[in-house]
């Protein structure tokens, strides 16, 4: 559930197409870990609207925008991935 300072959002394109996330009021952009190794699916915030098919309630959108090499500033502990074990090193 999302926080008091936080609103709900549908994330459109790559790999997380069709999640709803809780994002803090204010982010504009947001780095997901791709299908695509070594690479971040990077969505930015649209003017699009969605419903969320749970609540009923009107959501934001994050857009895909493209795709950006992961690099050495994020550490894998701090890499959300999409699958079975979503977190590298968890169980």
């Amino acid at each position: 559930m999302a926080r008091h300072e936080e609103a709900v959002y549908l994330l459109r394109g790559g790999v997380r197409d069709g999640q709803f996330t809780s994002v803090a009021h204010g982010v504009t952009r947001l780095l997901a870990m791709s299908d695509a190794p070594g690479m971040l699916d990077v969505y930015e915030l649209s003017d699009s609207t969605a419903v969320d098919p749970e609540t009923g309630a009107t959501v934001g959108v994050f857009a895909l925008v493209g795709q950006e090499p992961t690099g050495d500033e994020i550490p894998p502990e701090l890499q959300h991935s999409p699958g079975h074990n979503p977190v590298p090193g968890g169980s």
